[in-house]
């Protein structure tokens, strides 16, 4: 309990406490004001701008780029593998995307190859899998797979990314290479919480835990880093794929555009012209968040939008292409497990599809569903592309609807093409149909944005002081876009009332960690003690009355498996706590009558 309570990225952040009842301008100046703690700190531990951090991310840039420029003067190659679970996973594939995209015009100047480990496969990055983080043994196999023969590589940098520094997955593949006592390993564990509470508790099938490998690596010597700057609470308590999601993309991003800047002398954000050092690479990303939260009215506007659209049940589209349409398909993505969404209530539209993906395992609709690709797919494709949207989501659009379009400077102009006929498709349906529409958009600061044409839409011109991190990777329109879209999705389920307080309060239970969370928050919200928090817990995902000795016994991981497919555990477990239900099934008639959760907490509040 105690060390669940201390991690910070577990912590209520005490900025956003009242987020649930702002306007839509204070959600979003709230999510700003956060978002902030990034570059400010915390409660004075060390952020990304401190020098215990600097001096980190400096080493490991050093080792990386002498990595690279070594095997490229031995006609070596570098494998550099991210590894993780849920948002960290997912940013890990997206940059390794890219990289390679970069290493592929580099015209054979480098041989290195990045590659990334997602926990679930790779239908764990449009569908959550959050189970999967607590199982080691997997998460070795997946990592001796990635690696093969590792005499291919002159050296390999493995990034492991657990927000909390609390996932199985990772401390299972890091503690793996610490025990090869190999000089050929650049080994990185990043993540946002002081080591100090990495998580104590066991899992099923492991005998250490994550404290024990993050000890054990700190007390490493050799290539070895712990990269750890602290941003605070998250904004909706937990929320990883908020301010963590952020600081994983700007960390891995930062590290890779350094690493070749010192091994082959790439130059760094290439409109601005004199970057050189990461202290000025991290104020780039800071002048990003600020110029990005000037638009905040008409961010608040969107998300207004979408709250109206998920409080009657309807759907809002992100329609975007590249990057920041797979940045838009990760954010729909990770709704259902944090607020008990259904799947297809935030959808992401990426032009090509799996294609414009390009992850390990290819189209995945044909694995899951072979007739999905030859009859040209359904509404319930895994994932969307121009062409679902055009034959199944653009003919069921009502002016209920919210529909967001991501145009980008540098697209191709098929793409561009494409996306602008989409788009007067949309702008163009009759008024019963024609959904709430936006447009946003990106232009250096200097310039001018290019205007969509008149019509009824909401535009988000957004301006920014730079693009490109390096030429031809657009980080920073990237993480522009990241604020907007966890800005739309969050202010939207908080108006669909999904939030008490900044607390997620619908929560799938899938895990070790978000079981212990689920706990904690029954306990806190209906004041009683940890064990009634738990029985109560156990009543609502079993659905019984009585908890049984056979019900104790199981595994937490056979809880999860039931609750995986059980709706609304913790406000079930709430009314039972409170003892405003006196069974499952009352709990269940109050939850009919009154589905929104956050009334829900607050007449557990009052009782």
């Amino acid at each position: 309990k105690n060390f669940v309570a201390m991690r910070v990225t577990e912590m209520s952040n005490s900025l956003t406490e009242g987020i649930d009842v702002a306007s839509n301008v204070g959600i979003v100046r709230l999510l700003r004001q956060s978002d902030a703690q990034v570059f400010s700190g915390w409660g004075g531990l060390p952020c990304i701008n401190d020098e215990e951090i600097l001096n980190v991310m400096n080493a490991l840039v050093s080792a990386t780029a002498q990595a690279i420029k070594e095997a490229q003067e031995n006609s070596g190659k570098v494998l550099v593998l991210m590894s993780g679970a849920g948002t960290s996973g997912r940013l890990g594939f997206i940059c390794a995307r890219a990289w390679n995209e970069f290493v592929a015009a580099q015209n054979n100047k480098v041989d290195v190859k990045f590659d990334y480990l997602m926990a679930g496969y790779d239908i764990a990055l449009i569908k959550s899998q959050e189970a999967v983080e607590d199982n080691t043994e997997a998460a070795v196999k997946d990592l001796t797979q990635a690696i093969g023969d590792s005499n291919e590589y002159h050296k390999i940098v493995y990034i492991g990314i657990t927000c909390g520094l609390s996932a199985p997955y990772i401390g299972a593949q890091i503690d793996w290479i610490l025990n090869q006592e190999s000089d050929k390993y650049i080994s990185v564990l990043m993540g946002f919480n002081p080591i100090e509470v990495a998580r104590r508790v066991p899992v099923e099938g492991w005998t250490k835990t994550v404290w024990d490998v993050v000890q054990r690596l700190n007390d490493a010597a050799g290539n070895n880093f712990i990269l750890n700057p602290v941003y605070g609470p998250e904004p909706i308590s937990g929320s990883t794929r908020m301010k963590g999601g952020t600081t994983t993309k700007i960390l891995l991003d930062s590290i890779f555009a350094l690493s070749f800047n010192k091994a082959i002398g790439t130059q760094l954000a290439p409109e601005l012209g004199n970057i050189t050092s990461v202290e000025d690479l991290f104020l780039v990303y800071e002048w990003v968040n600020r110029y990005t939260y000037l638009n905040e009215s008409k961010i608040a506007e969107a998300v207004q939008f979408g709250g109206h659209s998920l409080s009657l049940n309807r759907n809002i589209y992100y329609v975007a292409t590249n990057e920041v349409g797979i940045l838009g398909q990760v954010d729909a993505s990770e709704c259902p497990p944090t607020y008990g969404a259904n799947y297809s209530d935030i959808r992401g539209i990426v032009i090509g599809g799996w294609t414009t993906f390009k992850n390990n395992e290819g189209n995945l609709e044909e694995k899951i569903d072979p007739n999905s690709a030859t009859s040209g797919g359904s509404i319930n494709s895994h994932l969307l592309n121009e062409t679902h949207f055009r034959k199944f989501v653009i003919p069921q659009l009502t002016s209920d609807d919210t529909v967001v379009f991501f145009t980008q400077p540098k697209e191709t102009p098929e793409d561009a093409e494409l996306l602008s006929a989409l788009f007067q498709e949309v702008k163009e349906l009759p008024s019963p149909q024609r959904p709430q529409l936006v447009s946003v958009s990106w232009f250096l600061k200097d310039q001018s944005a290019a205007p969509r044409g008149a019509g009824s839409f909401l535009e988000i011109p957004i301006k920014l002081p730079c693009l490109d991190i390096v030429s031809g990777i657009p980080a920073f329109v990237s993480l522009s876009s990241k604020f907007v879209f966890n800005a739309i999705s969050t202010g939207a389920h908080i108006k669909k009332g999904k939030v008490y307080k900044n607390i997620m309060v619908d929560v799938k239970l899938s895990n070790n960690k978000l079981f212990e969370r689920a706990t904690l928050m029954v306990a806190s919200l209906a004041s009683v003690d940890v064990e009634d928090a738990r029985l109560s817990v156990l009543r609502a995902i079993h659905s019984q009355d009585t908890v049984t000795d056979e019900i104790l016994a199981l595994p937490i991981s056979a809880h999860n498996k039931v609750a995986q497919v059980t709706s609304k555990v913790v406000p079930l477990a709430l009314l039972l706590a409170s003892k405003q239900a006196k069974s499952v099934s009352e709990a269940k008639e109050l939850l009919q009558k009154e589905p929104i959760v956050r009334n829900i907490i607050q007449s557990t509040i009052k009782a």
